[in-house]
């Protein structure tokens, strides 16, 4: 380990926060408990150094559970900041109360956790179980074009290129479908897991039946659920009190000729 550029002390509340350089990466050491009040200086301590476009590795070894949801604060700084790759963050060295807490809420699946610092050095350049990346969209028409990158750019990211064309034809539908029924700004969440994919659009507009219609595919329309129902793997609506939020899960085997052996005819790329 070649020696430490920068070393900086945080102290927020009760919880220390030292960090430094380290070769390629920032080396994080938490210690005191992580509780209610503690968890959000956290939160944007991690944010900051994720910023920074450096994986971070973190030692929660002296790190203690003072409240089992706070845990939940190392998975949101990880979303928040893009997901693997463009945020990589390991932790190390909990111990069994932190850890049992991690798998609890399935932290750990989102963010690895590892058991000494080599082992997370050489995790550091791995994609979680899970990973999640959300795309913010504006109430506009163009959103959807908005949407097709983003998607069609997470599957790249994720070296899953050949889900790219499936998932910005259905993410960009979907958003689509949320700015002109929704009438709002709608939140895109990209997944990646074992299985392959989940496109997740959430809008402000709850729909009853909660499971949407098919629309018919026209030169003036788009191309609706009838699309998704032939591309899809898995999808379907979950119904909040304030709106909805309709998810598309893609295999990794899936491909734009799975849509033409459904007698789907596809537009021009």
């Amino acid at each position: 380990m070649r020696a430490a550029r920068v070393m900086v002390i945080e102290v927020g509340g009760t919880v220390q926060i030292e960090s430094r350089h380290v070769d390629d990466h920032t080396l994080v050491a938490l210690s005191g408990p992580l509780s209610l009040s503690t968890a959000p200086r956290v939160g944007d301590t991690l944010m900051k150094l994720l910023a920074r476009n450096r994986p971070v590795v973190v030692d929660v070894s002296r790190l203690e559970l003072g409240w089992g949801p706070a845990v939940e604060v190392f998975s949101a700084v990880l979303q928040a900041g893009g997901g693997w790759p463009l945020a990589r963050m390991v932790l190390f060295g909990a111990n069994a109360d932190l850890a049992q807490a991690l798998h609890t809420v399935r932290v750990n699946e989102r963010v690895p956790l590892t058991v000494d610092y080599w082992a997370a050095r050489g995790r550091v350049d791995t994609p979680p179980e899970v990973v999640h990346r959300q795309v913010g969209l504006p109430n506009f028409s163009g959103a959807c074009v908005i949407a097709r990158a983003a998607a069609a750019g997470g599957c790249r990211d994720w070296e899953l290129p050949d889900l790219a064309p499936n998932a910005g034809l259905i993410a960009g539908e979907l958003v689509l479908n949320a700015v002109e029924h929704a009438r709002c700004a709608p939140q895109m969440t990209l997944t990646l897991h074992r299985s392959g994919i989940t496109i997740s659009v959430r809008d402000g507009l709850r729909c009853t039946p909660p499971r949407p219609q098919l629309r018919c595919v026209g030169r003036s329309g788009g191309w609706g659920l009838l699309m998704v129902t032939a591309l899809a793997t898995r999808w379907g609506v979950i119904v909040h009190d304030d709106g909805k939020t309709v998810w598309v899960e893609l295999a990794r085997s899936t491909s734009r000729l799975d849509m033409r052996s459904k007698g789907v005819t596809l537009p021009p790329s």
